[in-house]
């Protein structure tokens, strides 16, 4: 039907000058042309037209008389029923693509805009048997596994702690940890042996119980060395996994690791059923099933749909569904007629804030970095030629220029207690005293970026241009550039690293293999992250685990293996009907603990939180 009445827009757009229900002489042979296809496919069209009740028909009687066609519905109704159908099934890159071909002439661009700002939102969606309470709402960034072993981005990151849980938790604001899906756990006095005591009771999604077995199976996958797993550097160290019983697992380690905890607090160590796995392989990351809150009913492309598991064993949502639509970076104009009803989760949507909002700004641990691979041959190998880009970058114009939520200048991960738009690097001088140190001769230099990250690496192919520096920026989208023999063919890249603050977060950037700083490592570089990184495992103080990171970093920077560029921030803005809201390090909120106080005011039926998130 949709490609009907698609038919029916382009054959109305190509009859514009005519008014509805006015007759037009048309042969089937005009018909067929207008709608690149035969005579006799367009005479099918026509008949299912007049059946719909869209058209009137007359043919032509006798040889040469022509036929005559008249429109019997509106264009921009019909534009804006299928635009409206495409959004609700996920495809809002298709609806506008719709519009800009058809709406030319009409309002529909204006009228799609406000009816998608009301469709995003907190909504109470009532049946004959009850009401659904249902948050929806836009990201940019389109998903690429939801597989705990596999994930790469923030936004499936956050879908999977709505889905998983893993054995214990670690709370940051009291440094400790908490029981999960194992209600006890103990080691031996010197932290090799670990024993982990499930909860009874507790159900995958598909109605299965939990076991030993399942916790022993994840931990296994998360070993793998077929190179499925981003995380086997976590758990390269086990030497055995026991399931003792069906509520016992015991894990024993080869040498000592003061950081366990931490990795099997981590999201990539979510318990996963061992059947499902088996049985879906390479498909489970489509068709996730874990304990979580919250259970996939839904996922397409643009689209992933998450309903509250009733039979949670921690408590269930107070929400019932979730719907997570993506939409390209230009929507930002559709959405702001009725910001108040949208949840943002990117920058590039940055709306309006509102007056009886509460807003909160946060300065994110992480920077924008440009990463230098020293695997292949080009400027990038001379270290007076990193260090001339990082003298010459002025990283206080770049805030200044770029603007949204770009902020400081960077000097590493972590932001300045005291930080400044201005950059203490830029050194033009200096800058181009290292460029004849280094013997640069116009070669170029393959700059790749993901779509998102696009403007920061224009503007310093810009910069780099007034240095005589030829920079040729490549530019993918984000999803593309995770399994792209091009990541090794590039000569840097740039890109945006937004970290967990905390140690294991450092840490994962130096030591897991498909992290992009470590891939463009030399291997002495590599050789030495190993070596800091195994003394960090073995180290039980946790200030001195930091000074030996903080170290790593020092050297890292002296090299100029990394280009640090730009601290960013987190704006966050909150309708005062949401309550039970908590973030997690990364921007995101738990979707478990939100809830609606429809007493909250006029808006507070429709309203929701809106949140900037760079990740």
């Amino acid at each position: 039907m949709i490609h009907l009445s698609q038919q029916y827009l382009l054959l109305h757009r190509s009859f514009s000058p005519f008014a509805d229900r006015e007759p037009i002489p048309v042969t089937l042979e005009d018909i067929a042309r207008k709608l690149y296809c035969t005579e006799r496919n367009a005479k099918l069209v026509v008949r299912k037209m007049a059946e719909q009740g869209w058209i009137d028909w007359t043919p032509g009687r006798g040889r040469g008389n022509r036929s005559a066609l008249a429109f019997l519905v509106d264009r921009e109704r019909m534009l804006m029923d299928n635009a409206r159908h495409m959004a609700q099934r996920g495809d809002v890159p298709e609806a506008l693509e719709l519009i800009r071909q058809y709406g030319e002439g009409t309002s529909a661009k204006e009228r799609f805009g406000e009816w998608l700002s009301a469709y995003f939102g907190y909504k109470e969606e009532r049946t004959e048997r009850n009401a659904v309470e249902v948050l929806r709402f836009p990201v940019t960034q389109s998903f690429y596994s939801l597989d705990p072993i596999v994930t790469y981005s923030a936004l499936d990151l956050h879908i999977i702690n709505q889905l998983f849980d893993t054995l214990v938790c670690f709370d940051r604001h009291s440094g400790t940890f908490l029981p999960r899906l194992a209600h006890h756990w103990e080691t031996d006095g010197t932290n090799r042996t670990w024993t982990f005591y499930l909860r009874k009771g507790v159900s995958f999604h598909h109605g299965r119980e939990l076991t030993a077995d399942d916790a022993a199976y994840t931990f296994e996958r998360l070993r793998r060395e077929d190179g499925t797993s981003r995380y086997r550097w976590m758990f390269d160290g086990i030497e055995r996994i026991e399931a003792v019983n069906r509520r016992t697992l015991r894990i024993r380690l080869k040498t000592p690791n003061h950081l366990f905890l931490r990795f099997v607090s981590n999201p990539c160590a979510s318990v996963v059923p061992r059947d499902v796995c088996e049985e879906k392989e390479e498909r489970f990351g489509r068709e996730p099933v874990g304990t979580g809150p919250f259970q996939l009913t839904v996922n397409q492309p643009n689209r992933c749909v998450l309903e509250a598991f009733p039979t949670y064993f921690f408590g269930r949502a107070h929400l019932d569904r979730v719907e997570i639509i993506v939409v390209p970076e230009d929507c930002e104009t559709f959405l702001e007629p009725r910001w108040n009803q949208v949840v943002r989760h990117n920058e590039t949507l940055a709306g309006l804030h509102q007056p009886n909002w509460r807003k909160k700004e946060t300065l994110l641990s992480g920077s924008s970095l440009l990463t230098f691979n020293l695997n292949r041959d080009g400027p990038q190998r001379s270290l007076a030629f990193r260090h001339a880009l990082h003298h010459l970058a002025d990283r206080g114009r770049m805030v200044e220029e770029l603007g949204g939520n770009r902020m400081y200048p960077a000097r590493g991960f972590d932001p300045a207690p005291d930080p400044s738009k201005d950059d203490p690097a830029y050194d033009p001088e200096l800058a181009r005293e290292l460029l004849r140190q280094s013997g640069y001769a116009g070669e170029t230099f393959r700059l790749l970026s993901s779509d998102k990250h696009s403007p920061d690496a224009y503007w310093l192919q810009r910069r780099c241009r007034e240095f005589g520096i030829n920079i040729v920026v490549d530019v993918r989208p984000w999803l593309t550039l995770l399994d792209s023999d091009d990541l090794s063919r590039a000569d840097g890249m740039l890109n945006q690293l937004v970290l967990d603050e905390d140690e294991v977060s450092r840490i994962e950037n130096f030591r897991a293999e498909k992290s992009f700083i470590r891939l463009y490592m030399a291997d002495s570089m590599k050789a030495k992250c190993d070596r800091t990184i195994a003394a960090v495992f073995g180290e039980p103080s946790e200030a001195k685990r930091k000074a030996m990171l903080d170290d790593l970093e020092r050297f890292q920077n002296e090299e100029r293996t990394l280009l640090f560029l730009l601290h960013k921030k987190l704006s966050t803005s909150l309708h005062p009907s949401v309550k039970g809201v908590q973030f997690n390090t990364l921007g995101w909120i738990d979707f478990r603990h939100i809830w609606f106080q429809h007493d909250a005011g006029p808006e507070a039926g429709e309203a929701a939180a809106a949140v900037d998130n760079p990740a």
